[in-house]
């Protein structure tokens, strides 16, 4: 790492200075790992957090965005490591709604897809997991209130 040294964000580009300078102002926090730093023989400007002598191995990893779990679009599309039977329960309660002896299914389907969860903690699912079981029972209380106020 010797020579001169340039470092910057966006079209703020300072420099040079030399290898020395560079690590003491990692040190002292006036660049950080994000900063971007390039010297003649680099092909590209990178973070200062990947050069092992300005920052320690592993360093990016705690400035680096969390993962994405798919935001909002999660709710229509799953994605990542989910339980099938927490998909099934959750599109069961729904179209329950309009085909009511679906809701058992999707009660069932809910009861798995907890107990499934419960043994695959790495899985996501569980709010589709008990849509199904609430809009399953919804239907069944709404099916069973209809035919008592029918039978008076």
């Amino acid at each position: 790492m010797q020579g001169e040294w340039f470092y910057g964000v966006a079209a703020n580009r300072l420099g040079p200075v030399s290898a020395t300078v560079l690590q003491q102002m990692a040190q002292s926090g006036q660049i950080n790992p994000l900063t971007n730093v390039w010297s003649e023989g680099t092909l590209q400007w990178v973070p200062a957090g990947t050069l092992p002598l300005l920052y320690p191995p592993g360093t990016m990893q705690r400035f680096a965005p969390p993962p994405t779990d798919g935001g909002a679009l999660n709710l229509l599309l799953p994605m990542g490591p989910q339980s099938g039977f927490a998909i099934a329960a959750g599109y069961l309660g729904l179209f329950g709604l309009v085909l009511a002896p679906l809701s058992i299914l999707a009660i069932i389907f809910g009861v798995l897809a907890l107990r499934d969860l419960k043994t695959h903690p790495e899985k996501r699912g569980k709010g589709r997991a008990i849509t199904g079981i609430v809009l399953g029972a919804l239907v069944i209380v709404g099916i069973a209130a209809v035919l008592l106020l029918v039978k008076k």
